[in-house]
C-alpha cells in the first residue's frame, strides 16, 4: 500500500531505491501518488514527473502539468507547452504570457496566434485598443466578437468557455 525507499546509491547494494505502491516516496517512484526525483502515477510530484496530474521541475502530465518546464493538457509553468498553455513561453492552442504563440488564441507581451492581444501582435486578428499614453489593453468586446465570428464551426459549450476566459465574465 505505501512504499517508502529513499537513500543514496551504494555500490555494495546496488539498490536505485525505487518505491511502488498506492503510496510511494522513493528517488524513483511509481503509483497512484508518486512522489520523488523521478515519479510516475496519477498524482506525481518530483523532479521529473510524470502522470494525469502532475508538478515538478520537468512535468508531463496527460491533464495538467505545473513545473519549471511543463507539457500537458493545461500546462503553467515556465516553459509551457499544452492545449492551454500559462506561462513565460506559452506554446499550445490557446497560450497566455510573457511569450505566448497559439495555433488558435494567443495572449501575451509578445502574442503570435489566429486571435492575438498582446504590446507586440501577430495575427489574422488583433483584439486590443490604445488608451492614452499607457500602450495597450485587451479589448473584450472585439475579442468576444473575434471568438464568435472565427470559431464558428467550434463545439458551443467549448466556444462559451473561451468567451469566458478571454472575454470576461
Amino acid at each position: 500500500m505505501i512504499h517508502i525507499n529513499i537513500g543514496w546509491y551504494d555500490r555494495r547494494f546496488k539498490t536505485n531505491f525505487k518505491a511502488r505502491g498506492i503510496i510511494a516516496v522513493g528517488n524513483i517512484a511509481t503509483g497512484l501518488i508518486s512522489i520523488g526525483l523521478i515519479s510516475v502515477g496519477i498524482f506525481s510530484f518530483g523532479a521529473l514527473s510524470f502522470g494525469l496530474l502532475v508538478l515538478g521541475g520537468l512535468a508531463l502530465g496527460l491533464a495538467l502539468a505545473c513545473g519549471g518546464v511543463a507539457a500537458g493538457g493545461i500546462a503553467i509553468g515556465g516553459v509551457a507547452l499544452g492545449i492551454f498553455a500559462l506561462g513565460g513561453l506559452a506554446v499550445g492552442m490557446f497560450a497566455s504570457g510573457g511569450c505566448a504563440i497559439a495555433s488558435h488564441i494567443a495572449v501575451g507581451g509578445y502574442a503570435r496566434g489566429h486571435i492575438a492581444c498582446g504590446e507586440i501582435t501577430s495575427g489574422a486578428r488583433i483584439a486590443e485598443r490604445y488608451i492614452g499614453g499607457s500602450g495597450k489593453v485587451i479589448d473584450s468586446e472585439m475579442m468576444v466578437l473575434a471568438i464568435k465570428q472565427e470559431f464558428t464551426e467550434m463545439w458551443l459549450r467549448f466556444r462559451e468557455l473561451l468567451i469566458k476566459l478571454y472575454g470576461g465574465w
